[in-house]
């Protein structure tokens, strides 16, 4: 059975608040969404597209932290469409999500945008003997597939990139054949689903999701093994002060959690 690499961090509990976006970390470059899925949907990239959730989801415990658990039928999250997503064509991309199958469902979408031509999708597909697919509708249709197969009730980081000239699948950390595509990838108005098809319904995945990000670059090679290795890295601890009347004016603190060393 494949499995993941023995993570480097403890699970992270993300309290409301309590964390940020770094914008000085390398890899918060070019994230324009990110959605740990941590009781909320709450979105820590510059753009601030909450996440809604559709048949009442649960969140249970993950590899990360808390993670949104979907039954595979009815249950969904959306997110507003990305404002970087609507200018002119991308030229390149790069998706990114922790997930944990429960069942192996045609096509489970794991993140998706747009339809069409627009399209491109992270999905755990039964039809394909390498499961994990990065997909695009543009250039007529390219599919690039996994090395391997993610195990059922198991952890797993799924990330598909496209740098305008391939289309890869890393299925923790490891790469799959890199398919030959070109061309920009058409701004999409359409909003993000997460665990389907937000525009047609199904497929539906079953399962945990967890830190889903998207990217308007492709990320390379060491980018993406950072992210594997350190999926907190772009989070910062807020600052609060509290003011009191009186000599003791001012009182800062950093909230009780903490981020892995990067």
């Amino acid at each position: 059975m494949r499995g993941v690499l023995a993570p480097p961090w403890a699970p992270l509990w993300l309290p409301p608040g309590a964390f940020e976006l770094n914008p000085s970390h390398p890899l918060a470059a070019g994230l324009i969404g990110f959605w740990p899925f941590q009781g909320s949907g709450k979105d820590y990239s510059i753009y601030n597209n909450t996440a809604t959730f559709t048949a009442s989801p649960g969140f249970s415990a993950g590899l990360l932290g808390p993670a949104l658990s979907l039954n595979g039928s009815s249950q969904n999250a959306k997110a507003p469409a990305i404002s970087a997503y609507q200018a002119a064509n991308l030229t390149a991309v790069t998706m990114s999500c922790w997930f944990f199958p429960t069942a192996q469902q045609d096509g489970g979408l794991i993140v998706q945008n747009g339809s069409g031509a627009e399209l491109y999708e992270l999905r755990y597909d039964r039809s394909s003997s390498t499961v994990l697919n990065f997909v695009t509708d543009a250039n007529g249709g390219v599919v690039a597939g996994s090395t391997g197969t993610p195990a059922l009730n198991a952890w797993h980081h799924g990330l598909g990139v496209y740098d305008g000239a391939h289309m890869t699948v890393y299925l923790d950390g490891v790469a799959g054949t890199p398919q030959a595509a070109t061309g920009g990838l058409t701004g999409s108005a359409q909003v993000m689903g997460f665990g389907n098809d937000p525009v047609n319904g199904a497929p539906w995945f079953a399962g945990s999701l967890a830190n889903a990000m998207v990217y308007s670059r492709a990320l390379s090679v060491q980018e993406i093994t950072e992210l594997y290795r350190s999926p907190f890295s772009t989070l910062r601890p807020v600052v609060q002060r509290q003011y009191y009347q009186g000599p003791q004016s001012v009182s800062s603190y950093v909230a009780s959690q903490f981020l892995m060393a990067q």
